[in-house]
């Protein structure tokens, strides 16, 4: 064999060799890029199915709170908060739906406290004289009573449990899409 055929013949071996590499290698960044982008994908629909839920967790709270202010309001008037008592069912209801929601969706630390703020309006709304899902009205001597406390304290206990409830989201929500935050 003389010189040229076989540096033509070598030529042709390491083109071959670095066609297949090159194809190899384009071949594992396509599939590393796409498999990234299905990862973005779903944790981006997780991250939206979160924060959708966990606007209804607060939105589901806030209208709890602003029923038992109005029964609240209506004790001490001396008014008869009946008519109340159904909204505050349904809300209770709609409320303890969207815990098996955030079962489904949330961590520990959040899942603890939506059980805790549900624990705590139940409590409220029991001492208000209005029997729940899980548990009995209080005695009516005890009612205005509780109303005034409650009005006088602007619902604390809830508000700080809510307010936890909150800033548990707001670390959920960044750390599931990637998002630092510096301050709660």
């Amino acid at each position: 064999m003389d010189g040229a055929a076989l540096y033509g013949l070598l030529g042709t071996l390491a083109g071959a060799v670095t066609t297949l590499a090159s194809g190899w290698l384009g071949q594992r960044i396509q599939l590393r890029r796409e498999s990234d982008q299905r990862v973005h994908a779903e944790r981006n629909r997780w991250t939206d199915e979160k924060r959708q839920t966990f606007r209804a967790i607060h939105s589901s709270a806030n209208d709890w709170v602003r029923l038992l202010r109005r029964v609240s309001w209506a004790l001490i008037s001396d008014s008869e908060p009946g008519h109340l008592e159904d909204e505050i069912h349904e809300i209770e209801r709609s409320y303890h739906k969207l815990t098996y929601e955030t079962d489904l969706l949330a961590g520990r630390e959040v899942r603890a406290l939506v059980d805790e703020v549900e624990d705590r309006l139940l409590d409220v709304t029991c001492r208000l004289g209005i029997s729940t899902d899980h548990g009995l009205g209080t005695a009516q001597q005890d009612i205005k009573e509780a109303a005034h406390a409650l009005l006088n304290d602007n619902f604390q206990q809830v508000r700080d449990a809510r307010l936890q409830l909150m800033a548990a989201m707001r670390r959920e929500l960044a750390r599931s899409s990637g998002i630092g935050l510096d301050a709660d």
